[in-house]
């Protein structure tokens, strides 16, 4: 039910309000109409037909400004997030969209609005980065529809640039990386000579990312099936302190080991207990990602074998690679890999399968040549 209502202001003007029900059926009203029709107008979209097709929006909350929404997404996905992934998403809050959405109401965020802004961080940051930016403000866009602060979703149809830069990956060959991981061993201070030729040779071979490798425990490893276990994950929060976590994606997995991975990790635990890291630290605590742009081990060892530099995380895709030109199907690269689906390691890595396009029209040209001569 819903009336109107006249009433006076304290300057003794006349004004019309709406006094009617919420879809929870709590009482709430509108005021400050100068007219009885606009008043009616009013009752009849907002009030009526908007709570009949389920787009209504309170009005006063609709004043709710996305700082706060964030916060109750924040507050509400933290359960379900990793450590590492809440705070990935903080900063990204914190860096990219607080200073231009913190104190936005909500009902002035426009797909117009929303898409400029995007745009400016496109042009500015990485592709990896607009598309964080894109996932946060759908988590509040979302929760704003479902607590009705909103009708509809203005970041709709908002998707983050094309990549126009060459997306093919650098390889580097089986000889190449034996060549590398004995530059690395000869060049190593520690008092394990062999660590760092076992860590590029386990990241060359078998894919593994960096916090997978961290955190890999003598016990993810069975030398009798020659599989890796991948169960954790080290992450280095933002003030130093380490996370022990799961795998991208919260999935463990299992990945093959060439026989001389194998006698490598062989040879490194038989003298470990079951839950001790693999590759631990000089401290004894989580290995720290290398940097190939300063110096040190992981440089030297490139400039020894005679190799341009390239980020640890690269010589995944080398492992990619030496697995698909021994055979390695899609899925199997997925499996191994860790990726959520067949379809984003073909995405990732499609050049590597551009020779199966050959190889088909080969086949189909040796059909073809059969079938013209009537062999069977």
């Amino acid at each position: 039910m819903a009336t109107i209502e006249k009433y006076q202001t304290s300057r003794g003007e006349t004004r019309y309000m709406v006094r009617y029900r919420k879809p929870d059926h709590t009482s709430t009203k509108k005021r400050g109409f100068t007219r009885k029709k606009d008043a009616q107008e009013w009752l009849a979209k907002h009030a009526v037909i908007d709570i009949r097709q389920g787009t209504y929006t309170d009005p006063t909350l609709s004043r709710t400004t996305i700082g706060q929404i964030h916060e109750q997404w924040t507050q509400e996905r933290t359960p379900y997030w990793k450590p590492s992934s809440l705070e990935r998403r903080n900063d990204t809050w914190r860096l990219y969209l607080q200073d231009s959405l913190e104190h936005l109401e909500i009902s002035r965020l426009t797909t117009q609005y929303a898409q400029q802004l995007i745009s400016r961080i496109a042009a500015t940051y990485s592709r990896s980065t607009t598309e964080a930016c894109i996932v946060t403000l759908r988590g509040i866009t979302r929760t704003a529809i479902r607590d009705h602060l909103i009708p509809n979703d203005p970041m709709t149809g908002i998707h983050p640039p094309k990549n126009t830069t060459d997306r093919r990956h650098r390889y580097i060959t089986v000889p190449q990386l034996l060549s590398l991981a004995d530059a690395a061993a000869r060049g190593n201070r520690l008092t394990d000579p062999q660590r760092n030729r076992d860590i590029i040779l386990l990241l060359g071979f078998c894919g593994l990312r960096w916090g997978e490798l961290a955190g890999l425990r003598v016990e993810d490893i069975d030398l009798t099936a020659n599989r890796i276990h991948i169960r954790h994950n080290a992450h280095q929060m933002n003030d130093g302190t380490w996370v022990d976590g799961t795998p991208k994606g919260g999935k463990p997995r299992s990945v093959p080991m060439p026989r001389i991975v194998a006698d490598t990790l062989k040879r490194r635990v038989e003298n470990l207990q079951p839950n001790d890291l693999v590759f631990p630290s000089p401290s004894g605590g989580y290995l720290r990602t290398v940097n190939r742009k300063a110096g040190g081990w992981w440089r030297g060892a490139f400039n020894r074998a005679g190799l341009d530099s390239m980020p640890a995380h690269d010589l995944r895709h080398t492992a990619a690679s030496i697995a698909v030109h021994a055979g390695a199907n899609v899925k199997a690269l997925q499996r191994m890999l860790g990726h959520a689906n067949a379809s984003m390691t073909l995405d990732v890595y499609a050049d590597l399968f551009d020779s199966d396009l050959d190889m088909v029209a080969a086949n189909i040209n040796r059909a073809i040549t059969v079938a013209e001569s009537g062999e069977t």
